[in-house]
């Protein structure tokens, strides 16, 4: 398993090709106090179904903790499921929803991987201090 994060920075555009190619999943975070980062997720999601088949795609919008946002959560959700992916409104700094996130991308990779698909209803938010720890 290889986790790749670019920072949606324009210079590894030409460089995401090769991480996408027979990717499993792919999270898509965006600021949801910037516009411009939310407005990139179409151009993000078109590049993973590009080189991808059929990944399981989370969009997590990040920073909620800041209390400033610009994109309105329903509006994500519709981009969300207009793209068959899960849609989240976290806080890395707080920990907000970051568990439910990642509990609901594991379990579904691993229903997919064992050909049974079933779409999980999604975990209750939650609240709690810390990030997360990937092995």
């Amino acid at each position: 398993m290889a986790f790749f994060d670019t920072a949606g920075q324009e210079r590894f555009r030409t460089l995401t090709s090769g991480y996408y190619t027979n990717t499993t999943a792919a999270i898509l975070v965006y600021d949801v106090t910037d516009d411009q980062s939310y407005t990139e997720l179409p151009n993000w999601i078109r590049g993973v179904a590009r080189y991808s088949k059929d990944p399981v795609l989370l969009i997590l919008g990040n920073k909620t903790d800041l209390g400033q946002s610009k994109i309105d959560a329903e509006e994500a959700q519709n981009l969300a499921d207009a793209n068959r992916c899960k849609f989240f409104e976290v806080s890395a700094k707080d920990g907000t929803n970051i568990d439910q996130a990642f509990d609901y991308l594991v379990r579904t990779i691993y229903e997919k991987k064992r050909g049974h698909v079933e779409e999980a209803p999604a975990p209750e938010p939650e609240k709690k201090g810390g990030c997360c720890l990937l092995m």
